[in-house]
């Protein structure tokens, strides 16, 4: 992995203690797709300042095509197949920055999942 890619595994460990009702897992979007019908995935998105809630792949896609890495295309291919295919009707992407002060950044992704109350 690229370290410009990293950000979501230095969250995870202070996501996954914040909010203890929720399992985080580390996954190759071509090898190991989460079993969960509405996931919510924590991605890089180079470009970013603050996260960024997406509910519409092509929003997310637009937002960082230019500067997909090879993970983050697989990624996107994958959900796009999936979707097409209805394996994955409704999902949500929480786009990261590359870099920044993590404790900041959890406390925005924190906010943001309780304000769109994704976890129920």
């Amino acid at each position: 992995m690229l370290d410009c890619d990293s950000m979501p595994l230095k969250l995870k460990p202070y996501l996954q203690k914040a909010l203890p009702e929720v399992k985080f897992l580390e996954f190759d979007p071509m090898e190991d797709w989460p079993c969960n019908p509405n996931p919510i995935f924590i991605d890089t998105v180079i470009n970013l300042k603050k996260p960024k809630l997406f509910t519409d792949i092509d929003d997310f896609e637009s937002a960082s095509a230019k500067n997909l890495s090879v993970h983050g295309f697989d990624f996107y291919q994958e959900l796009k197949l999936r979707q097409k295919a209805g394996l994955c009707e409704k999902y949500y992407i929480i786009g990261v920055p590359t870099e920044g002060d993590v404790k900041k950044i959890i406390s925005e992704i924190i906010f943001m999942i309780r304000l769109n109350s994704l976890l129920n």
